[in-house]
């Protein structure tokens, strides 16, 4: 019968974690694809969790278990109102700070269910002691996680390519009710085998507050540290669900080696890891130019042997089992404490990365001291500790030459909510080849002279032969006898380097999401402000606002809609399927053109663009420009779509025109799209 148990707990756990990429990704396109949305609902859940913990904590204290059964039954049958939980756009408060949106809009849609399933963990591992009276049910703790992390993984694998979203939602809510029926039988077995009154002997309850103080720490540093890497990497490599998965699977795979056998956690050949993978990242400040899966590799390593670190040393602190829930509530709150930390308080603090520098320290700073102190011999508390200071002090300096190198000539770091991107000014001594540039994670998103002769010169990846420099000049030579300008729009604003491409009485209006880069732009470089066009930017998603306009003013009869708003090597994704495509051809002209920059060294976005082109019988065409570095122009790959047929001979001459290879792929929408088959593995 104890199978109950294990089944509620791994499949409320694999439930806990399966919905929340599912949540993720419906929420996406809302809040303007950032990769912060990810963030915002692992607090979310980081919250729930505590939530759940504290439930199990307060219902356990009650004596009598007939009164525990009786209150969890109610609740779970009233969970059952919360189903089937797709999130309604309707409930988004838009004039909140995205975040508390976010909450707002999950407490609406999964709040009792979460918490429920959050709770089942500790509360059936608690029933199951006084059942059948074992020592070490932390076992359960680590299937509870063994579930997590199937459920993590199924998603992008299993479900993400083959079903829809709305499949998903529905599917989750018959697997929900599944559950209920296996912890009715748990709630049976209990109310037959454990006793009427739940005893604790004073010797058993005994807590020192001290062990209180290092469960939370080591939470906190854990759940910082897997929050802080995952940042970095959505900003540094890529943003997909595959990549929000992999840190918290790594996290949860810790939980599971280290509650499951403790004995695998040796502190010394962890800590040695550690240390070198922190070395090795400040030693090599350009370790984000290496290859996709070397830096997936470097920071997976250094997530995966802190995180053991964090968990083996609170393992190693466990308390009688009679403090099972506050043991585990105390884990919650050190878990949402670093959520808080990372979310809400790092942003506002730094302007760089330093929660992640920090935590690296402090972790390494948790781990000399528990071997110092569980070192009984003189010479090695003496070892230790000289070893530690000179670790400490070399991994300083190392942080110090780190940070000096990455921040050589930045004028302006910045970070928010939509990630974080720098500005410098580059040779300020050659006036030939003084330039300011702008970066967002590892793209230059701009580059622009200073010297005024060539300061409104067109560079990185929207020079004159570029894709989006033919589209506006085929446009230009279409509408030469028509007496006008031409009509262009963008979604991304970067520098505003588009601006250098438009003449007297173009007009000219770019849609970006983070308002701050708008300021960025018109204080740092002078595209903007030395534009021929008429120009405006739109502050808001582009996707989101395109519709509003249509909905409002009708369409904007744009003669080029450019779609460049990649956030580091992160992909829009919802920029990108079948609906955003209908909304950007009603904003086109009849011979208009769509212009997609889709260079990106980890995905080729050619084979679902084609899928999208072939599905509405519009013309494609692919162009790939020369560098010319000297000119401050890169190569950059960008797809062309029109009804007018006529472009393909214009880009022929041009001798830009390229014929990807044809590849399969399915039609993306907003209930169905994959980044899975289009990574360049």
């Amino acid at each position: 019968m104890a199978i109950f148990f294990s089944l509620s707990i791994f499949l409320g756990a694999s439930l806990l974690f399966i919905v929340q990429p599912l949540i993720a990704k419906k929420l996406l396109p809302w809040f303007g694809g950032s990769p912060l949305v990810w963030l915002s609902i692992v607090l979310f859940f980081q919250t729930i969790l505590l939530l759940g913990y504290l439930y199990a904590y307060g219902l356990t204290k009650l004596k009598s278990h007939f009164t525990q059964i009786k209150i969890h039954g109610v609740l779970i049958t009233a969970s059952l109102f919360f189903l089937p939980i797709i999130p309604l756009e309707t409930h988004l408060v838009s004039d909140v700070w995205p975040p508390i949106s976010i909450f707002i809009l999950l407490i609406s849609t999964l709040c009792l269910p979460a918490i429920l399933l959050s709770a089942s963990s500790p509360l059936l591992q608690y029933w199951y002691c006084q059942c059948y009276q074992t020592d070490f049910p932390y076992r359960y703790y680590a299937l509870s996680n063994a579930g997590s992390l199937l459920g993590l993984l199924a998603f992008p694998f299993l479900l993400e390519p083959y079903f829809g979203l709305k499949f998903q939602f529905y599917a989750w809510s018959v697997f929900y009710m599944l559950y209920i029926l296996c912890v009715g039988g748990c709630l049976y077995i209990t109310y037959s085998k454990a006793p009427k009154v739940s005893v604790v002997t004073t010797s058993q309850a005994v807590l020192k507050k001290s062990d209180i103080g290092a469960w939370t720490l080591l939470t906190f540093l854990g759940s910082t540290l897997l929050l802080s890497s995952t940042q970095v990497i959505l900003q540094n490599v890529a943003g997909f669900p595959l990549l929000w998965v992999a840190p918290l699977s790594l996290y949860l795979i810790t939980f599971i080696i280290t509650f499951g056998h403790p004995r695998f956690y040796v502190r010394e050949i962890f800590s040695g890891i550690f240390a070198i993978l922190c070395a090795t990242i400040f030693y090599y400040p350009s370790h984000h130019t290496l290859s996709f899966w070397v830096q997936i590799a470097l920071y997976s390593a250094l997530l995966f042997s802190g995180c053991m670190i964090c968990h083996g040393e609170l393992i190693r602190l466990k308390p009688h089992t009679s403090r099972l829930t506050t043991y585990y509530l105390f884990i919650a709150l050190g878990g949402v404490l670093g959520g808080v930390f990372v979310n809400l308080i790092a942003p506002v603090l730094f302007n760089q990365w330093w929660d992640f520098y920090l935590t690296l320290f402090a972790i390494l700073l948790c781990a000399g001291f528990y071997y110092f102190i569980s070192t009984s011999s003189f010479y090695a508390h003496f070892a230790v500790k000289g070893i530690w200071l000179l670790a400490y002090i070399g991994l300083g300096l190392l942080l110090c030459y780190h940070i000096n190198t990455v921040n050589v000539d930045v004028i302006l770091n910045h970070r928010n909510f939509f990630g974080s991107f720098e500005v410098a000014d580059k040779f300020p001594n050659n006036e030939e080849y003084h330039y300011h540039s702008l970066t967002n994670g590892n793209i230059i998103h701009g580059k622009q002279f200073v010297f005024a002769p060539k300061r409104n010169e067109p560079t990185t990846y929207y020079s004159q032969q570029s894709g989006i420099g033919l589209a506006i000049a085929y446009e230009r030579q279409l509408n030469q006898n028509k007496y006008r300008g031409l009509s262009i729009g963008v979604i991304g604003l970067g520098a505003g380097t588009i601006a250098s491409l438009s003449t007297l009485n173009d007009s000219l209006r770019f849609y970006e999401i983070d308002p701050d880069i708008e300021k960025m732009a018109k204080q740092y470089f002078y595209y903007l402000h030395d534009a021929k066009a008429k120009t405006e930017v739109i502050i808001g998603d582009g996707r989101i606002k395109l519709l509003e306009e249509l909905a409002n003013t009708g369409s904007n009869q744009f003669d080029v809609l450019a779609i460049d708003a990649f956030s580091g090597d992160a992909i829009p994704v919802h920029l990108l399927t079948l609906e955003a495509m209908q909304i950007y051809l009603s904003h086109l002209s009849h011979d208009g053109i769509l212009a997609f920059h889709i260079s990106s060294r980890y995905v080729d976005l050619y084979p679902p663009l084609q899928a999208l082109a072939t599905h509405l019988k519009l013309f494609t065409f692919t162009t790939v420009n020369d560098e010319d570095l000297l000119k401050g122009i890169f190569t950059s790959k960008w797809v062309l779509m029109s009804q007018n047929g006529d472009l393909g001979a214009f880009l022929y001459v041009s001798q830009n025109l390229i014929f990807p290879p044809e590849r399969m792929a399915p039609l993306w929408t907003d209930d169905y799209n994959t980044l899975l088959n289009v990574i360049k593995w």
